[in-house]
């Protein structure tokens, strides 16, 4: 009997070892998917979530694992301290996503009025030289207003990315034309690689109290009129409706972290 309870403690030491180790395994991945995903954000937004989502979920799980073998002394104090941080951490994030999003929602009005100056069309992508959905929409949305305002201006915005054959602000110029707007009612803003960059350089083009109107998606309202007022513009929103629901939703769960971002400075 003593040798078998002897032999039954190896084992259970071998097995809470072998646990610890795995844990561990897990934690560092977790660790690393997060890491990762904050130094690429050019991820298709899809993959970027779920990366997040799993590393975050790997990691408050480790922790949790780590906890529940209550270790002795310090290294036992130092993981309770990291699951409180991290539950800390996830508590603020929920509350911030719930404030954010309503203020996302809240924002996604029109406010623009007849006989604005200047149209700014905020850039969107594209796939080679033809343009994604939501730019169609804004471009569209835009094209309603010109027609309604025909001493109305117009600034496409957007410079080139990655998979585009063209400027954003290009290909808005062609379709604006395709649809019957004069070119000499056209102004081309070509540089911009951000939302940021968008209204800052569409800016350049007129005085700073002039009446602007900032064409976007519902989404993208609350960031582009909040940017706009922080740049001293005299700038009201028209909203584009998203392409489809499941457009609207991506946009609307991506827009919270570029919010935050705007918040930090950072976009």
């Amino acid at each position: 009997m003593r040798r078998r309870k002897i032999y039954s403690y190896g084992y259970r030491g071998k097995q809470r070892s072998l646990d610890t180790w795995l844990t561990l395994v897990f934690l560092t991945i977790g660790v690393g998917l997060d890491i990762f995903i904050v130094f690429n954000k050019r991820l298709p937004f899809g993959l970027w979530l779920s990366f997040g989502v799993i590393g975050t979920a790997l990691l408050y799980l480790s922790l949790i694992s780590l906890n529940n073998k209550r270790f002795d002394g310090i290294l036992g104090k130092i993981i309770f301290i990291a699951k409180l941080v991290f539950e800390i951490f996830a508590l603020a994030m929920i509350i911030a996503f719930i404030v954010i999003e309503i203020q996302i929602s809240a924002g996604a009005k029109t406010t623009a009025e007849p006989n604005a100056e200047y149209v700014i069309i905020l850039g969107a992508g594209l796939d080679g030289e033809k343009p994604l959905p939501p730019l169609v929409s804004r471009m569209d949305k835009a094209l309603e207003y010109l027609r309604a305002n025909p001493n109305a201006k117009v600034i496409a915005t957007g410079g080139q990315g990655a998979g585009e054959g063209i400027t954003e602000a290009e290909a808005a110029r062609r379709y604006l034309v395709a649809n019957g707007i004069e070119e000499a009612r056209i102004f081309l803003e070509d540089k911009s690689v951000d939302t940021l960059e968008n209204i800052q350089f569409a800016s350049s083009l007129f005085e700073k109290d002039t009446r602007v109107v900032i064409v976007t998606n519902e989404f993208h309202i609350y960031r582009s009129m909040y940017i706009a007022r922080k740049n001293g513009l005299n700038a009201a929103s028209l909203v584009a409706p998203s392409p489809s629901f499941m457009h609207k939703v991506s946009y609307f769960l991506r827009e919270f972290f570029s919010v935050v971002l705007m918040y930090f400075g950072k976009f």
